[in-house]
């Protein structure tokens, strides 16, 4: 198993740290719902084999969809599409064990790709992303949106 890594985003003021060991920066950005019905958390880190595990998210969204776009540079300006490796993704409600959510083939999760997002559905507090040989890129991000029951 690889080391576990801290979530990268720059700070701003719309960023909260919580991670169940570890200290994470991410972004939240509500959407343009008055009533906040959707959310959508930002975290990024290097592609280097390993884990790394999301800020806490709110309790308050019941599913949530989650996507990844690999860049060639910590600044996550110009998207690339790697050529090799695969991102594992796992889910926890405590932030302790963790369980299966499915892979993203790194190679199929390219620039203009149409792969088949993560989805997930109940009580998930953290996410971890487990990056396996990826090649042709050098940092990723993630993006989760989760939604409040009945959007």
């Amino acid at each position: 198993m690889g080391r576990q890594r801290l979530a990268r985003q720059p700070p701003s003021k719309n960023h909260q740290t919580s991670t169940p060991a570890t200290l994470g920066v991410a972004q939240f950005i509500p959407s343009h719902n008055r009533d906040k019905k959707m959310i959508e958390t930002l975290f990024s880190n290097v592609t280097d084999d390993g884990d790394t595990i999301s800020p806490l998210l709110d309790r308050d969204y019941e599913r949530g969809y989650l996507s990844i776009v690999f860049y060639n540079n910590a600044d996550l300006e110009i998207p690339v599409s790697p050529t090799a490796g695969a991102a594992t993704i796992t889910a926890s409600e405590d932030g302790k064990q963790y369980g299966d959510l499915g892979v993203i083939d790194a190679d199929t999760a390219g620039v203009n790709s149409t792969y088949t997002r993560i989805a997930f559905a109940g009580m998930v507090r953290f996410v971890k992303v487990n990056m396996s040989g990826i090649t042709g890129a050098t940092h990723f991000q993630v993006r989760i949106a989760e939604y409040q029951h009945g959007q």
